[in-house]
């Protein structure tokens, strides 16, 4: 999750620290998601690299701020 933060701050050119807080009593210690269903049942696999994705989702998430400051403008 460190990686995933760093990641997403450089991409977006942010000075923000990243903090790291107690985890809830019910937070699972290990998280291994399994995508063996979606694969089975759907047909489904990821196709994308999360770097593509995060680079795209940035863009996207800059470009619709900017397209709604200028709806408020």
């Amino acid at each position: 999750v460190l990686d995933l933060a760093r990641h997403i701050r450089d991409l977006t050119s942010s000075s923000s620290s990243i903090h790291f807080v107690d985890l809830p009593e019910d937070d699972p210690r290990l998280r291994r998601p399994d995508l063996t269903v979606a694969h089975e049942e759907l047909r489904w696999a990821p196709r994308t690299r999360m770097r593509d994705g995060l680079s795209r989702t940035v863009r996207w998430i800059a470009d619709e701020l900017e397209t709604h400051a200028a709806l408020r403008a």
